[in-house]
Order: C-alpha cells, then sequence, then structure tokens
C-alpha cells in the first residue's frame, strides 16, 4: 500500500524561525541562490517547502560551500516538478 507523500509548508515567519534569519536574510539568500524561493498560495500569500529548507540547513552544518548550497538549491527547485508528476500519479 502507497502511502500519501508528506508536504509541509512552512509560511514565512514560521520559516524565518527555522533558518534564524530575519526578513531581509531570507530575501537576499534567495536572491543569491542559496535558499529555494518562497511558492505563491494565492494571491497575497507564500509559503516554503519545509523539506527544503531543511536539506539546505543540513548542508550548511555539513560545512557545504557557497556554490554546494546554490547546486542543492537548484536541484530543490527542479525537484518540484518531479514531486508533481508523482502526487499527480498517486492521485488518479
Amino acid at each position: 500500500m502507497t502511502s500519501t507523500p508528506s508536504i509541509q509548508l512552512l509560511r514565512p515567519a514560521e520559516a524565518h524561525k527555522t533558518l534564524a534569519l530575519g526578513r531581509t536574510a531570507v530575501t537576499e539568500a534567495i536572491s543569491a541562490g542559496l535558499l529555494p524561493p518562497a511558492i505563491p498560495l494565492g494571491a497575497r500569500a507564500i509559503g516554503y517547502l519545509k523539506h527544503e529548507l531543511e536539506a539546505v540547513i543540513v548542508a550548511r552544518a555539513a560545512g557545504r560551500s557557497d556554490e554546494d548550497v546554490r547546486n542543492l538549491v537548484d536541484q530543490l527547485v527542479l525537484s518540484r516538478e518531479t514531486t508533481l508528476s508523482a502526487l499527480t500519479k498517486y492521485l488518479h
């Protein structure tokens, strides 16, 4: 039996707390490619995928360079499409 994949969203305040970074630092890190961008949830709401932020935290804790983290972020953003495909198959 296949279980439903667990995807959790963090609103900005939760994301900032999880990352221990303020709004400006998060915005700058996203611009530098060091954090994955937020996803739109509605007209005026955004959220961050929890597993993506956790992956970046683990990479930083492991001492990965900025270039390594940028590559990780690129992979995480690209994997969103793969995740969508997997969920679509699961739901049908």
